[in-house]
């Protein structure tokens, strides 16, 4: 099954509800202390747009440090700690969010978005209840439960969302467009190619910057054959996002076509590059050590084929990296 991955800024707030919360709190000695935490978060917000996430995440704590009761920085860091793949950090803040704004909908959407990650669906979906029973038109819950309904193979119920979001949300363009690039992935396991490069197309035309949109038609092409096109779509969501974990299937697809090609030393800088953002993704080990065999790099051939046999139960995974160590043992590797 195709395995789908959440975007973090699923759960992205508006800097106008943040102004609008920090100008009802505080008066006289707080205006200087506030003004400070406005200026901090708004950095912050310009360093994830930027996809700077180190710098993002200091900014929202200082933030944070200035104004502990703001949900909104709290929000904000553990929506780039989705980013950055830390669900623990993220989960804290969504905590937070909970906690301190318990109306709101969108730590709900958050927390949910953290179990999904983590594969405990059904609590994903409680989360996403609660988020709709404060906003029952949220769509970034819409999207996330969408995404969980995928997971579960519920295809039904995802294009629903995911339809209801692209129909619903007209002057949400980074929304829409996730929407439909989450509706091409369940075509796309569906087979029906067709309509999930209709769905990639819609949103990319919708937001140039989406480098998921790109991933998923690059795979789609690559299913169809059509590697050229698939090669110049990983290359460009690689362009757009390369720290990001969800474009790891991006290097990982650039990877296998450029071992296909003849050009080991790319494919290996590729799925290194994939396994530095997901380090605990055996079938990335089991990639490169294939591609260091082809290379007659015997040694890290080795490493990455025990490494596969650390990270997974898989039984052909397992006896593909048993029979290559056999291998590279018989030949003095």
């Amino acid at each position: 099954m195709r395995r789908f991955t959440f975007l973090s800024w699923v759960v992205l707030m508006g800097m106008g509800m943040f102004v609008a919360c920090r100008e009802e709190v505080g008066s006289g000695n707080d205006t200087g202390r506030r003004s400070e935490a406005q200026s901090s978060y708004l950095r912050g917000l310009e360093y994830l747009s930027a996809r700077d996430y180190d710098r993002a995440i200091d900014a929202f704590t200082q933030t944070i440090a200035l104004d502990p009761d703001d949900y909104n920085a709290y929000l904000e860091r553990g929506n780039t700690h989705l980013r950055q793949g830390a669900l623990d950090q993220a989960m804290e803040d969504f905590e937070a969010v909970v906690e301190l704004a318990p109306d709101a909908p969108r730590g709900y959407t958050g927390r949910g978005i953290v179990y999904a990650q983590r594969g405990m669906n059904e609590r994903a979906l409680e989360e996403f209840a609660q988020a709709l029973t404060r906003d029952p038109d949220d769509p970034r819950t819409y999207n996330a439960r969408g995404m969980t309904y995928a997971r579960q193979g519920n295809d039904k119920q995802a294009l629903a969302d995911f339809t209801r979001v692209i129909s619903q949300t007209p002057d949400d363009p980074l929304v829409r467009s996730l929407a439909c690039s989450n509706r091409g992935l369940v075509y796309a396991r569906q087979g029906d190619y067709e309509r999930a490069l209709e769905s990639y197309y819609q949103a990319i035309a919708i937001d140039r910057t989406n480098a998921h949109a790109y991933t998923n038609r690059g795979e789609t092409f690559l299913a169809t054959g059509d590697h050229d096109q698939a090669m110049a779509d990983f290359t460009t969501a690689i362009s757009l996002d390369p720290a990001d974990p969800a474009v790891v299937r991006a290097y990982q697809g650039r990877g296998r076509l450029f071992a296909e090609q003849g050009d080991d030393e790319r494919a290996a800088a590729d799925l290194s590059a994939a396994i530095g953002l997901t380090p605990d993704d055996a079938r990335l080990y089991q990639a490169r050590g294939r591609v260091y065999v082809s290379l007659g790099e015997n040694e890290p051939a080795t490493a990455d084929f025990e490494r596969v046999l650390e990270l997974s139960d898989d039984p052909v995974l397992r006896q593909e990296a048993e029979q290559q160590l056999q291998a590279l043992n018989a030949s003095g590797g």
